[in-house]
């Protein structure tokens, strides 16, 4: 990680100027974990009065992390899926939310990894849910363009619920939960008919640039 990111710095892909911080020509904001976890217990309160609440707050996470992996894929020409899968983990560990390890991958349909010393999910234990509902956007955001495919992230285990310091993630295409017979994890983790449309949608507005085209409004309608 830490030589990923001197790179980035040495490179001029990441600037430092006065008031300023620009990774890939894009300003980006350092926030501390605590800005994290006061939005994740928002949009769990808020699940009350919006069921959506939490399916919003993934997709935030995920259209941040497929335009970002974009960005990375384009700038530094990454040709194949073993090269893309590589600079993803590089990129995810960089962003603060714990070490990735991975336990198992296939081309196009998985990534089954593991996160050690992942800051936010401590604030909330002990947890009967998991809570990294960010991390999964992130993480299913940039399978997205790591496998070429539209993949889902769910959490397997978390250390809010069990205390270690250890989540494991699943993010995999619909078809490679049914292989791996986790379905059901995947079906009370994403609520798919609400979640998929908006990423396919959010998909076919940037691959044809409409004029006025907003993200947001999508995702979070």
């Amino acid at each position: 990680m830490f030589k990923f990111l001197m790179k980035l710095i040495s490179s001029g892909q990441m600037k430092f100027s006065s008031g300023q911080i620009s990774l890939l020509g894009q300003y980006v904001n350092i926030m501390p974990t605590s800005y994290f976890v006061g939005l994740t217990k928002y949009h769990l309160k808020n699940q009350k009065k919006d069921p959506n609440s939490i399916s919003k707050l993934y997709l935030m996470g995920w259209v941040t992390a497929s335009d970002y992996m974009k960005r990375f894929e384009e700038v530094y020409d990454v040709k194949g899926f073993v090269e893309r899968y590589r600079l993803g983990m590089d990129v995810v560990s960089m962003a603060g939310f714990g070490d990735y390890k991975t336990i198992e991958w296939k081309d196009g349909s998985l990534s089954y990894v593991y996160t050690i010393n992942n800051p936010l999910p401590k604030f909330f234990y002990p947890s009967k849910e998991p809570v990294d509902h960010i991390l999964r956007g992130v993480t299913a955001g940039g399978g997205y363009i790591v496998h070429h495919n539209l993949v889902q992230c769910v959490e397997e285990t978390c250390a809010a619920v069990t205390g270690l310091d250890k989540c494991v993630l699943i993010n995999a295409t619909e078809k490679e939960f049914g292989n791996l017979n986790k379905e059901d994890l995947l079906a009370s983790q994403v609520d798919l008919d609400f979640i998929v449309p908006r990423q396919k949608e959010v998909l076919r507005g940037l691959k044809k640039k409409k004029e006025g085209f907003d993200i947001w409004e999508i995702l979070l309608d």
